[in-house]
């Protein structure tokens, strides 16, 4: 059976200092993160079909993660293809955003 090839879009995070028990991923640069805005690797990480709604996640996001993690920490919107995922996780990245 061929596996089934998503593209989609996730918000990696990146900070200078990282600590905490993601703090491996961090320096890794292999960071992203979830739909409940945990860090995470890729595999957990949200997985988005629209780039707007991406972009509006780290947008959301950004000022929460500086508080936890430093003023220097940023969030970068990248396009992935997986092939793990049988669908995106929009709805749960939707109703965290109108929350």
């Amino acid at each position: 059976m061929p596996t089934r090839r998503l593209l989609g879009w996730m918000v990696a995070i990146h900070t200078p200092n990282p600590r905490g028990p993601a703090a491996a991923l961090l320096m890794q640069g292999a960071a992203y993160l979830s739909a409940s805005t945990r860090i995470c690797g890729c595999e957990k990480g949200a997985f988005l079909s629209n780039e707007l709604l991406a972009h509006r996640f780290a947008k959301a996001m950004a000022p929460i993660m500086q508080k936890r993690h430093g003023a220097a920490t940023e969030l970068e919107v990248v396009r992935v293809e997986r092939y793990d995922r049988a669908s995106h996780d929009d709805l749960p990245v939707s109703q965290r955003l109108k929350a």
